[in-house]
């Protein structure tokens, strides 16, 4: 029986798969036919997931164990779940788990003193980009105190209303100097966040109203030189399969367009 937790409006939006309490996978992606390449249709989803060894796969235990626990009320507490860990690579890893509780807007957090901190590049990946006005303000002065940022977004969403309310926020965003672009099909499902190449973020947090207040999430935090110049190539290669957003261009949208647009974005908060 499904308790509390597990509910639409508060929902458990987190992915993780961990083998034996040693090897651990977690990231954007979800079990489903969409992220499978079928024959004959190929991919309808890209996504990047990871593969972390060591005392983090004890965290990620952890965060398991305990959303089952409300999930069943079974306790999951023994070796079987947390053996004893080696070090497995150089590179310093933390989850981050956040949810509607007693880690109620730790991943907002997370993402507004990332980007505050920049001094030379911030680099975000997202399906869903619609920031709450703390957000906005941050990337906004970071690009006007000279940080190269910049955000690549879906083409086309899944939901066509959560695309007309990005648009909303788009105008102001490279108004400032952000560099908006745009990857087309198939849908741009991951989400990764990367801090003048020092630091990264990676897992099931969105950019949106209900990752940052509503869902349970879990996000891995990294720092290595290794580690995160792998999370940096997979941004810039996603970057080069992207459209920059010309800001002319942009402000030519009909009056029409961008009312519809505005609409939308008063609903962001439920999207």
């Amino acid at each position: 029986l499904l308790r509390g937790r597990f509910q639409i409006n508060l929902r458990n939006h987190r992915k993780i798969l961990v083998v034996d309490g040693r090897v651990g996978f977690t990231g954007g992606m979800n079990i489903t036919d969409e992220c499978v390449d079928l024959p004959g249709r190929g991919v309808l989803a890209d996504d990047h997931h990871f593969e972390v060894a060591g005392p983090v796969c004890l965290q990620l235990s952890a965060a398991f164990a305990e959303d089952w626990y409300y999930a069943c009320g079974e306790k999951l507490a023994d070796r079987l779940y947390f053996p004893d860990w080696e070090v497995a690579g150089d590179a310093v890893c933390r989850i981050v788990p956040s949810g509607p509780d007693g880690d109620r807007g730790i991943f907002h957090h997370v993402v507004l003193a990332a980007v505050h901190s920049a001094r030379e590049r911030v680099q975000i990946v997202t399906p869903y980009f619609l920031p709450d006005e703390s957000l906005q303000v941050a990337l906004v002065l970071a690009a006007l105190r000279g940080v190269r940022v910049e955000v690549v977004v879906p083409e086309q969403p899944d939901h066509p209303f959560v695309g007309w309310a990005m648009g909303a926020f788009i105008d102001e965003q490279v108004a400032a100097g952000v560099r908006i672009l745009r990857r087309p099909a198939p849908f741009l499902h991951s989400k990764l966040l990367a801090v003048d190449g020092q630091w990264a973020l990676v897992g099931s947090g969105n950019l949106d109203a209900r990752s940052f207040w509503l869902n349970y999430e879990l996000c891995l935090s990294v720092v290595g030189e290794e580690a995160v110049a792998s999370i940096v190539a997979a941004i810039d290669a996603e970057i080069a399969r992207s459209e920059l957003v010309d800001p002319e261009r942009w402000k030519e949208r009909r009056v029409l367009r961008r009312a519809w647009e505005n609409f939308w974005a008063l609903w962001s908060p439920m999207l």
